[in-house]
């Protein structure tokens, strides 16, 4: 994640079998009006996809509801910004 005052933060999309994020299907601004499709190893991230934390999220609040992927790794992990 880069956040505005420069910190950079990244999260798994398949690193040990774990998946941080979930992709959001509709264009809501907030993740409890959206619906949201949970991330496989057989879904691949790409940049300017949607996402909001997951089932094995462990960051606590460096979430701000619906972010977008800004680069993808491919080892795994992926880099998101915030909203």
């Amino acid at each position: 994640v880069a956040w505005d005052h420069g910190d950079t933060f990244s999260y798994r999309w398949g690193a040990d079998s774990k998946f941080d994020l979930e992709i959001v299907e509709s264009e809501k601004s907030a993740p409890s009006s959206s619906s949201s499709i949970q991330a496989t190893k057989d879904i691949r991230p790409t940049v300017g996809m949607r996402v909001t934390k997951g089932k094995d999220w462990k960051w606590e609040k460096q979430d701000n509801g619906v972010g977008t992927i800004m680069e993808d790794s491919n080892d795994g992990w992926v880099r998101v910004k915030w909203e």
